[in-house]
């Protein structure tokens, strides 16, 4: 069993959502706005073939119950060549190595290094 030791201190700034792709989307590579914060996605319905993103240069597949956890301030890139649609869940948190001060005070200006995490499970 794993655990995920990220703490919830604010969800007023990110935010969660379901995101559906209709077979045959391709998002262009794109970052996200900051790296203080984690991107998780729950695949709700994923087809066994088709659905990937690319993450740091790596091809990740999603799959249907798996929770797939990254900073999105590195380019990614998602295609969806499916048959059917698929349906994730999207979670933000707060990057794990924000220490509280940046966190609690919302000034994430200051926070100019950049990580890249994945973790599936």
């Amino acid at each position: 069993m794993y655990k995920l030791k990220v703490i919830f201190y604010s969800m007023t700034k990110f935010g969660e959502d379901f995101s559906v792709m209709q077979p045959g989307t391709h998002v262009w590579p794109h970052t996200g706005p900051t790296n203080c914060r984690l991107r998780m996605h729950l695949g709700l319905i994923i087809p066994r073939t088709g659905c990937r993103i690319l993450l740091g240069g790596n091809a990740v597949f999603k799959a249907e119950g798996k929770v797939l956890i990254f900073d999105d301030s590195f380019e990614h890139e998602v295609w969806q060549d499916a048959d059917t649609f698929r349906l994730i869940f999207i979670v933000d948190v707060w990057h794990p190595e924000l220490n509280f001060v940046y966190a609690s005070s919302g000034d994430l200006s200051r926070n100019k290094s950049r990580f890249f995490c994945l973790w599936i499970w």
